[in-house]
């Protein structure tokens, strides 16, 4: 999807008084850490090992948390975008569940990048893909495509809008002006020159 830009409903607060969306008062807590991200790092941990079946055993926690429940009503849009019958009440946990060829094989659905060829490389790059479908918005990706050194690869795989403008420097971020401008040696503050050498290759 370009230049299309959807919005989040995780973050929107029901109770916000005054005049919406610019009010800053508001009833949500913040975030300071999620339960999901605990099992994920987990099951990264447990996968990275070789562990699979750990692994899964944590991701599937987290898909039967996040599934309609026998007897629960669905919402009409669900019928219309997953497909199935209108007003049915069963259970999608099944149908959710991860099992090893999620990432022994290419799944189609998950849009494996060229690089991902073994079982290894396939589930780091689940792993990322569960990330993003369970922290989507909370300000991880980033981190997590540099850590795991895939950020260039899927920035030109996926976003037709960066291809040409990632170059391997961005992997790190600039080290903000106002930080160099704070660092003395011998009771001088830094040169230009030698705030450039200070600043990560690129920037």
């Amino acid at each position: 999807m370009r230049n299309k830009y959807p919005q989040l409903l995780k973050y929107i607060d029901p109770f916000r008084a005054g005049s919406g969306v610019n009010e800053e008062a508001g009833t949500r807590d913040g975030i300071l850490a999620r339960f999901a991200e605990t099992y994920l790092i987990a099951a990264e941990a447990y996968g990275r090992k070789g562990d699979y079946a750990k692994a899964i055993s944590y991701i599937n926690i987290l898909r039967n948390r996040a599934a309609y429940k026998a007897g629960e009503a669905k919402p009409t849009a669900f019928s219309l975008v997953e497909g199935g019958t209108r007003g049915d009440v069963t259970s999608t946990a099944p149908a959710l569940q991860v099992t090893m060829t999620k990432f022994t094989t290419n799944d189609p659905a998950e849009l494996y990048p060229p690089s991902a060829t073994t079982t290894q490389a396939r589930f780091i790059a689940f792993i990322l893909n569960e990330r993003t479908r369970e922290l989507a918005g909370e300000l991880h990706r980033w981190e997590d495509l540099a850590r795991t050194e895939t950020l260039l690869e899927r920035a030109r795989t996926f976003n037709p809008d960066t291809r040409a403008e990632i170059q391997p420097y961005h992997k790190l971020r600039p080290i903000p002006r106002e930080h160099l401008e704070r660092i003395f040696r011998g009771g001088q503050a830094l040169t230009q020159e030698q705030r450039q050498a200070e600043q990560n290759p690129g920037y």
